[in-house]
């Protein structure tokens, strides 16, 4: 596998001299002055790291083979890597990924994982919150709505009426239940497409650390995705360590395996990545998003345009007393911070309503 680093500083070498020859020998004398180009030469020579000559020959960028120390011990750098290797290899567009404004480092999260937060959440509302509650019928009328739901502890149906509503519910959950939402809003979610995402994790001894690994991730093969490190716990005995994290059509094939064929595809691509320690994997946790019954996919994906679908903007808008509202209908439908950005918006227009309802009362 190649190193990121590694596979970013070659590919900038060799893009350098390949740039630096088209201007030598004037492919792009229509598009640049003679200072402009001696400028983005001079520029390329700093870029791409490349000598005298304008040639790639590597750079200590990479990294070394032997590190530079004390007395005599100079720093050996890492041959450079072939443009045909880099160009060969599946998982070069993955050095663009830190890149992504919405996947920069550093990213911080809670002690004790993402669900933390919902956590605190929990631990801050005074008022009582309803837990198993299957809701599985919404109506609504002029003076309120009435939500019919299936008690999960007990399997009894109860009902309870408020003013108003605010569904944050997944879209493909809420497409099945029996609603009294007019067609064109019945539509737009029924035809909401959720994305596929899958991961397996294990606990394991944290060999990657000696390998000078803390946090981040590796990307082995496009069928398994990332290669996650914790980001927590540094230099303790074991960590959990997710095999495999894949989105998308990779993702759509991997969730069509068996359990044991996603568990062994990740155990294979750590024991690509970190050769001898496939084995060393235990407790494998296995989640198909798809396949989670209260979510039935992780995040949206509106189409074409995406958030200038109609859809979207329907759903955006409040039918009567209901307030359609979480990450789903956000720009950020993939991360908590769109569920916030949502919850605030909403909030505000819900407020907004109460009002103009009791002044009209």
């Amino acid at each position: 596998p190649i190193q990121q680093r590694q596979a970013v500083n070659d590919f900038r070498g060799h893009l350098a001299e390949l740039l630096a020859k088209a201007l030598s020998q004037g492919a792009l004398d229509q598009d640049l002055t003679a200072e402009d180009k001696a400028r983005l030469i001079a520029f390329l020579r700093g870029y791409g790291d490349l000598n005298g000559e304008m040639r790639f020959a590597g750079t200590t960028r990479s990294g070394y083979t032997v590190l530079p120390g004390a007395a005599e011990q100079a720093g050996v750098a890492r041959p450079p890597l072939s443009l045909g290797d880099l160009l060969g290899d599946e998982s070069l567009s993955s050095i663009m990924f830190d890149d992504n404004i919405v996947m920069q480092a550093t990213m911080f999260q809670p002690v004790g994982g993402m669900d933390r937060i919902p956590a605190g959440f929990g631990r801050a509302i005074t008022s009582p919150i309803l837990r198993g509650a299957e809701v599985r019928r919404i109506r609504q009328s002029e003076r309120g709505v009435e939500i019919g739901y299936l008690d999960r502890a007990s399997g009894q149906t109860r009902s309870l009426a408020a003013d108003y509503l605010v569904a944050t519910v997944p879209l493909p959950i809420m497409a099945k239940m029996d609603t009294d939402f007019p067609a064109p809003v019945r539509a737009a979610i029924a035809g909401a497409v959720y994305d596929h995402s899958a991961k397996v994790a294990f606990d394991a001894p944290r060999f990657w650390e000696k390998e000078q690994i803390y946090g981040g991730l590796s990307f082995g093969s496009g069928a398994t995705g990332a290669v996650w490190y914790p980001s927590s716990g540094f230099q303790s005995e074991r960590g959990l360590l997710i095999g495999a994290y894949v989105s998308g059509r990779p993702a759509e094939a991997f969730e069509a395996l068996s359990l044991s064929q996603q568990i062994e595809l990740a155990r294979a691509a750590v024991e690509r990545l970190h050769p001898g320690h496939g084995a060393e994997l235990s407790n494998p946790v296995v989640v198909d998003w798809n396949k989670v019954a209260d979510n039935m996919g992780p995040w949206v994906h509106w189409g074409p345009g995406e958030t200038d679908q109609a859809a979207y903007r329907l759903l955006n808008q409040p039918l009567g007393r209901v307030f359609f509202s979480g990450a789903h209908l956000s720009q950020l439908p993939s991360w908590q911070e769109g569920a916030v950005f949502a919850a605030h918006r909403t909030l505000t227009e819900l407020m907004t309503r109460v009002r103009a309802d009791r002044v009209a009362g």
